[in-house]
């Protein structure tokens, strides 16, 4: 059905919101690539609508520490999770792994769709043909938006997830069927955001390898953010993985300074904090999702026994009050 004629079916809506509430829904009953294509720009255009009122001064209270005496990263099932939780996990010990956020089918579908946007990509790069269900990069002002940055992603086997719209939109299915929206809107106490360029779909080859780094020396010490690190394929053992220090940090650690990417943490400070304690490296099960927030020190986990690649996820979620430069981080309501 013509989104015109659907959408004149429907009661008009009034906001931006709206639509995308009515297209979301009329999608779910009958799969239309020309509705998630326009979803994503509506994405994009609701920031306008998204209510940004003065930061809250309560939205992070000190929490006790619910995983006393663990020294690793802490492990809770996806039904035990709340945002109380986060935030003790967060606030002693970096993040925190939740097991079995997505359901091994839902995990299947969406390294089907990565798989299907990495072919659409590879058209496009190719002979320039446009597959739009599955690639089609959102126009939108700002560095994140340009031909440059996502030529870097694309050589690091990193795409926007926006760009793929049939990707986009199963993804924030996934996310809505695990309630993490909500999750993450109790965490702040406000709406959250992505961004286009921090909201990420990765296929990684087994000899991946990353850098230490904080999100803080990107984002600044002010912007509220907290990261769903979602593999949709087993890693850590068998495929790149992630590697953190496990326990907060309230500082940016020194970074290089220099070259690109300048925020990478200089070598002989994370040795530091390794001497005084061990990092983690878990073992995740597709569908498995460790939450931080900017300052955790983390690198991706790689190693030469490692044997397939990776299949997963990197979603940035923004407190609304406190987004980081519009014009370069470029927001998609989610």
């Amino acid at each position: 059905m013509a989104l015109g004629r659907l959408l004149r079916r429907e009661r008009k809506p009034r906001t931006v919101l709206e639509t995308i509430d009515v297209l979301t829904a009329r999608n779910r009953v009958e799969h239309d690539p020309e509705i998630e294509q326009r979803l994503v720009r509506l994405r994009h255009e609701a920031w306008a609508e998204v209510p940004r009122a003065a930061p809250r001064e309560d939205w992070f209270p000190p929490e006790a520490d619910r995983f006393e005496g663990l020294s690793t990263t802490p492990e809770v099932p996806s039904d035990r999770c709340d945002a109380a939780l986060i935030r003790s996990a967060v606030q002693h010990h970096g993040a925190l792994l939740v097991r079995g956020l997505l359901s091994p089918a839902r995990c299947a579908e969406l390294r089907a769709g990565i798989d299907r946007a990495w072919s659409a990509i590879a058209a496009w790069q190719e002979s320039k043909t446009l597959d739009p269900a599955w690639f089609d990069p959102l126009q939108a002002e700002g560095f994140a938006a340009n031909a440059i940055a996502r030529g870097w992603g694309l050589q690091n086997g990193t795409g926007y997830v926006a760009d793929s719209p049939g990707l986009m939109f199963g993804l924030l299915e996934g996310l809505r069927a695990a309630r993490v929206q909500q999750l993450v809107a109790d965490y702040f106490g406000e709406p959250a955001v992505f961004s286009l360029h921090k909201t990420s779909q990765r296929r990684l080859p087994a000899d991946a390898l990353g850098a230490w780094h904080q999100d803080a020396a990107v984002y600044g010490l002010t912007t509220r953010a907290l990261n769903l690190w979602l593999p949709v394929s087993q890693c850590g053992d068998i495929a790149p993985g992630l590697e953190i220090w496990p326990r907060r940090l309230e500082y940016v650690v020194e970074t290089v300074g220099t070259g690109i990417p300048d925020y990478e943490t200089k070598p002989e400070a994370v040795a530091a904090l390794q001497a005084e304690l061990p990092t983690a490296r878990p073992v995740f099960q597709p569908g498995d999702g460790l939450l931080f927030d900017s300052m955790l020190l983390h690198n991706t986990a790689s190693s030469p026994d490692f044997t397939e690649p990776r299949y997963g996820f990197e979603c940035w979620f923004f407190a609304a009050s406190t987004f980081p430069v519009a014009d370069r981080f470029v927001p998609v309501v989610c």
